[in-house]
């Protein structure tokens, strides 16, 4: 049986936590998030729907199902919102900030080239907001990418595309993974 691994969201509720402010993670102030946030700690179901992309493998109106966990993650005593979300190939993490919207998360990864040893980059940005019945999540997603010597012509390409997220809560639960309670 093929093993289903879960990336995804877990943090602080806000209710709970008075906008993350009482829970130690001063550092992020960017902006009060909507009083409609949901409690975000636990597992989510990410519905996507590819809006533009001039990937290949990922055409307008592909759907993709991915699992988010939100979680807290400590650092020297002081705790902060991160997002663990599964991609196509690899999972990864990132901080999240608050915004005056909700929510903000920024992936970045290295990229490999084509019969290069140079490499590129890939920038994900997820903005996260709440439904209107605060009971779930939406996002925009917009990815960037450079992949060098990838061309027909052996020169850099480029990828860019925008996603839709739904996003529906799982489990009040954290299961039973390292990034469900990280503390560096």
């Amino acid at each position: 049986m093929a093993r289903f691994v879960i990336a995804g969201l877990v943090a602080l509720s806000v209710a709970a936590c008075g906008a993350l402010a009482a829970c130690g993670d001063g550092d992020q102030r960017a902006g009060e998030p909507p009083a409609n946030l949901p409690r975000l700690e636990g597992t989510w179901q990410a519905t996507g729907t590819v809006e533009r992309s001039n990937a290949a493998d990922q055409p307008p109106g592909t759907e993709l199902e991915r699992r988010w966990l939100f979680f807290r993650k400590c650092r020297s005593g002081r705790c902060a919102l991160w997002l663990t979300r599964q991609s196509a190939d690899v999972y990864e993490q990132a901080p999240v900030e608050r915004t005056a919207r909700g929510l903000r998360a920024v992936f970045t990864r290295s990229t490999i080239g084509c019969n290069t040893a140079r490499t590129g980059t890939l920038d994900r940005v997820f903005e996260i907001s709440p439904t209107a019945d605060g009971r779930g999540l939406t996002a925009r997603e917009t990815g960037d990418g450079s992949y060098p010597g990838c061309t027909e012509d052996g020169s850099d390409g480029t990828v860019s595309s925008v996603l839709r997220w739904t996003i529906e809560k799982v489990s009040d639960e954290c299961p039973t993974l390292t990034a469900c309670r990280m503390t560096e």
